[in-house]
């Protein structure tokens, strides 16, 4: 794939040419078990049935990588990110982590750092596309990430910014962050002495 600029470096030092997705979804175990709350005296036998959460939409993160190695250590910068931004809601836990099988995704580092965490690691049955929701994941920010591109007038190797803007963007859309004060790619002006 075409190279893109990593954040923070100079545009041609250290490329990226990949992008890794990860997304937060809910549990909805409990969606399809009968919840009920006692509301009066035991004799009466009343109970209200609580109605299930409005459903949370699904909160994208994305990273840039240089190669396919560098997948278990941003995937580490992501889960820390995922718990700053869930800091205020304690019962909000990463529990599982889904991938394919990919080397990248299947290695004694991230299944350690996993166990050590208490989080559950699971990947796909095998190779199909249309049953890996990550695949799903991928080609929304692309899409997103197109569109962001196109109307801010860019070149296609700004793909990696555009892409880490449409993920911000989604969760955005999702009221877990504030949308941006300046639009992706506007074009500034910086003076400097």
């Amino acid at each position: 794939t075409e190279p893109t600029p990593r954040p923070g470096k100079h545009l041609h030092k250290d490329p990226c040419h990949y992008f890794m997705v990860l997304t937060v979804r809910p549990d909805m175990t409990t969606e399809s078990k009968d919840v009920a709350v006692q509301t009066g005296p035991s004799s009466e036998q009343q109970e209200e049935v609580i109605a299930p959460r409005g459903r949370m939409p699904a909160l994208y993160y994305a990273s840039l990588l240089g190669a396919k190695s560098e997948a278990p250590a941003a995937i580490k910068v992501l889960l820390a990110q995922i718990n700053n931004d869930h800091a205020n809601f304690p019962s909000e836990v990463v529990f599982r982590l889904h991938s394919d099988q990919g080397g990248e995704f299947v290695n004694g580092d991230l299944n350690q750092y996993c166990e050590q965490h208490g989080i559950h690691k699971t990947v796909t049955a095998g190779y199909d596309p249309n049953a890996n929701p990550a695949e799903h994941a991928v080609g929304i920010l692309k899409r997103k990430s197109r569109f962001l591109l196109s109307g801010a007038r860019l070149p296609t190797n700004w793909w990696g910014m555009s892409t880490l803007a449409a993920a911000q963007l989604l969760r955005a859309e999702a009221g877990l962050e504030q949308y941006p004060k300046i639009p992706f790619g506007t074009r500034v002006m910086v003076v400097k002495d």
